[in-house]
């Protein structure tokens, strides 16, 4: 008669203890022998020396131990994405009560609090030109597209948005006004 259970080939994290006890043998988890605490894996954290070796998720450089962390106030953060946030302590470029004094830059009036960051839209009714919706990935309006031929000329449509007419899908389709970010050519 076959056992109707089997020990398992591999259980990273859960191993099995067997147990004789009078003559029975008993099975059950000894624990989490592979936790940090165990095997002394610990998970590497961005090491620094000033604030600005450290990214805009934790800006915040602690000399002493060398490690990035959380902002606490804007003046912790660098001039590109100015504005703390409290929640996360993510440095971002604005923030939903500083919208008007943050997002000043051309048609990135309005700020998506999602992402902190200044777009043109956050719905179709923020995009005023004729035929054009809003790209809630790349916070601006566009033309709709099922192919770069229902695009005008020197823009591509890029599926992977939600089919919208862009100047570019990536640095090929910049020539040398690349490379392209957030679907626009930095160099045009």
């Amino acid at each position: 008669m076959k056992p109707s259970w089997r020990f398992p080939t591999r259980a990273p994290s859960v191993r099995i203890c067997l147990v004789l006890v009078g003559g029975a043998l008993f099975a059950g988890a000894c624990g989490d022998v592979d936790a940090d605490l165990i095997t002394g894996h610990v998970q590497a954290t961005q090491r620094c020396a000033t604030n600005t070796s450290c990214p805009t998720a934790s800006p915040v450089c602690d000399v002493a131990t060398g490690s990035c962390g959380p902002c606490r106030s804007d003046g912790d953060c660098p001039a590109t994405a100015a504005r703390c946030n409290a929640l996360t302590g993510a440095c971002v470029e604005c923030l939903p009560q500083t919208m008007t004094t943050d997002c000043t830059t051309g048609e990135l009036i309005l700020c998506d609090p999602a992402q902190g960051r200044c777009v043109e839209c956050l719905a179709d009714g923020h995009c005023t030109e004729p035929d054009e919706y809003c790209s809630t990935k790349l916070g601006l309006c566009a033309l709709k597209c099922a192919s770069t031929t229902n695009c005008p000329i020197g823009e591509v449509c890029d599926l992977s948005i939600g089919g919208f007419c862009v100047e570019c899908v990536d640095d090929s389709d910049c020539g040398e006004d690349g490379p392209c970010r957030r679907s626009e050519c930095v160099g045009r």
